[in-house]
């Protein structure tokens, strides 16, 4: 919860895309809702995303 913080007074500071990297897939979506739960519009990135959106303000991917 704390990267979902700093990542969310970034992107209000800076007006700047944020990407955070996670290494497994429940991470990936507890990441993604925790975000969201901060107001924070994301997108997930990972092997099945086919239409990649670069409209958003943070990006959480799988790697």
């Amino acid at each position: 919860m704390v990267f979902s913080e700093i990542a969310r007074k970034y992107i209000e500071q800076y007006a700047k895309t944020v990407m955070v990297l996670t290494h497994r897939s429940e991470l990936c979506k507890q990441t993604s809702t925790t975000l969201k739960k901060l107001t924070v519009p994301n997108r997930i990135i990972n092997s099945k995303t086919n239409n990649f959106k670069n409209n958003s303000p943070c990006y959480v991917a799988m790697v």
